[in-house]
């Protein structure tokens, strides 16, 4: 995850939390990404005691009979290992897992874009077992600018207009049109809420803009990905738009998809 960056005398991005609890859901912040938030692949097969796969992560063991819960604290099987490599202005971690009938390539490179006030996220995923594997990711990208909490100053920005307007929380948030309109500052309670009105298969709609309005500064977020699920969480210290994607990849195939940062000022 990159969970802090600089430009033009602004803060972009903090932790969520400002305690040191590894075990604390959520306890990120950032561009931290997740693969399957509520069905990971071998997840429905496995008994409990049994390995499923979490890519990026490796085996994790299902508990028990209940669903698929993505705040829960499941029992690692097998880590899956990181090879990092670095230059000037990148970064790019490599994973090679096979477990349990699974294999796959991972490769994730964060890269500054020359000259302009942007970053990339790009990842490329190969599917190296012999089964098909159906993968849904996402970002959380938890957006806060100056480290200032989230309040009436922050507005945000859609790429489409929703149907209807959708009121979260206790009416501390309203989506209108493209508009998301933050009514009062809001507390550790977070609040999350589907969005509809964007189009299916249209990668123009993976997109959102937060700005602070008393700072000036803000946080465009796109991906090159059509979309399956557009859902806004929001929170003392995040904005978050958690744009979802999904990928079914035969063996011997892979899925590219690049995330792109721009740090408003």
């Amino acid at each position: 995850m990159v969970l802090a960056a600089e430009c033009a005398g602004h803060r972009y991005f903090a932790p969520l939390y400002l305690d040191a609890d590894p075990l604390r859901n959520d306890n990120v912040g950032g561009t931290t990404e997740e693969f399957d938030m509520h069905a990971p692949p071998g997840y429905a097969d496995a008994k409990p005691g049994q390995p499923f796969l979490k890519i990026a992560i490796g085996t994790l063991l299902r508990a028990d009979d209940a669903a698929y819960d993505f705040s829960a604290p499941y029992e690692l099987s097998q880590a899956a290992a990181w090879d990092i490599a670095s230059g000037r202005d990148w970064i790019e971690f490599r994973q090679d897992f096979a477990a349990d009938g699974w294999s796959y390539r991972y490769v994730k490179r964060v890269a500054l874009t020359p000259g302009k006030p942007d970053f990339s996220i790009a990842h490329e995923l190969t599917n190296a077992g012999p089964r098909g594997l159906t993968t849904t990711p996402y970002a959380h990208n938890f957006l806060i600018v100056d480290d200032e909490p989230i309040g009436p100053d922050y507005a945000g920005t859609l790429p489409f207009r929703v149907p209807s307007p959708v009121m979260m929380g206790r009416d501390e948030v309203e989506v209108r049109d493209e508009t998301v309109r933050i009514c009062e500052p809001l507390t550790d309670a977070g609040m999350a809420a589907c969005l509809d009105g964007w189009r299916a298969g249209d990668a123009a709609h993976n997109a959102f803009v937060a700005r602070n309005a008393r700072t000036g500064a803000g946080i465009e977020v796109r991906g090159d990905a059509p979309l399956t699920a557009y859902r806004l969480y929001a929170v003392r210290r995040a904005l978050c738009p958690e744009l979802f994607t999904r990928f079914d990849i035969p063996p011997a195939r892979q899925a590219r998809w690049t995330c792109t940062f721009r740090l408003l000022a």
